[in-house]
């Protein structure tokens, strides 16, 4: 199999941010089954979060459970934090309109 390419960084300015989230989490999640197959929960979670970006790993930090250390979180963990702000951010987006 052909090296697989990474996703690209989750841009969290864009607009329809709840759906553009659902698309490229679901991306992330290939990715992660193809290529990163046998690796470590949390070597997971630290390509999520680089993949997330400089806001994404913002709004991860802001949001995470208190007492959690660093970006030692399962990545289904960092990824359920960001679906939450996706789906809000969302929603205020709407109202405001």
């Amino acid at each position: 199999m052909d090296k697989i390419r990474t996703p690209d960084r989750f841009d969290f300015e864009s607009p329809k941010l709840a759906t553009r989230w659902q698309h490229w989490k679901e991306e992330f999640w290939l990715y992660a089954e193809l290529a990163m197959e046998g690796k470590d929960d949390k070597v997971k979670a630290k390509m999520c979060l680089y993949l997330m970006g400089t806001k994404g790993r913002e709004i991860y930090d802001t949001l995470k459970p208190a007492g959690a250390a660093g970006n030692s979180q399962p990545v289904g963990e960092a990824l359920t934090i960001s679906d939450g702000y996706c789906n809000q951010a969302s929603k205020w987006s709407i109202t405001e309109i």
